[in-house]
């Protein structure tokens, strides 16, 4: 993990480009503020937190069997210790900040400095897939 001061810089970098995408929101390591600034749109998918937790289980479970490097180059493997018996496992995280994440992410959509944004909500897949398709 990166000092937030060193990821910053590279958020920034990486923003400067005509172009991008960024996955996340980075609201942790406090770089939302500059990616939203440079933002045109933001795609929510403010799925509900059982089907957050219907898509992450599997999602653990085949990174367990198939010992797949989460983020290439680090070593760094899912396994049975880690998903259950870590600190703040992903599971447990998912389920103590679902609902706190949507609302300050509501609160910070409706501050002034991004009133610039076009905000595409998605609470279902399927609604994501039909906009998809338009698009």
């Amino acid at each position: 993990m990166a000092d937030p001061e060193v990821f910053r810089a590279r958020v920034a970098s990486a923003i400067a480009q005509d172009a991008w995408v960024v996955d996340g929101n980075y609201t942790g390591v406090g770089a939302r503020d500059l990616v939203w600034a440079r933002a045109d749109t933001i795609i929510w998918l403010d799925y509900s937190l059982w089907r957050c937790l219907r898509r992450l289980v599997p999602r653990i479970v085949e990174r367990i069997r198939d010992q797949e490097e989460l983020w290439p180059g680090t070593g760094d493997r899912e396994s049975i210790g880690n998903a259950v018996f870590a600190k703040d496992p992903l599971v447990w995280f998912a389920i103590r900040t679902h609902r706190g994440r949507r609302r300050r992410t509501v609160d910070a959509l409706a501050r002034p400095e991004f009133a610039h944004l076009e905000v595409h909500r998605f609470r279902r897949p399927v609604e994501t897939e039909r906009w998809l398709s338009r698009i």
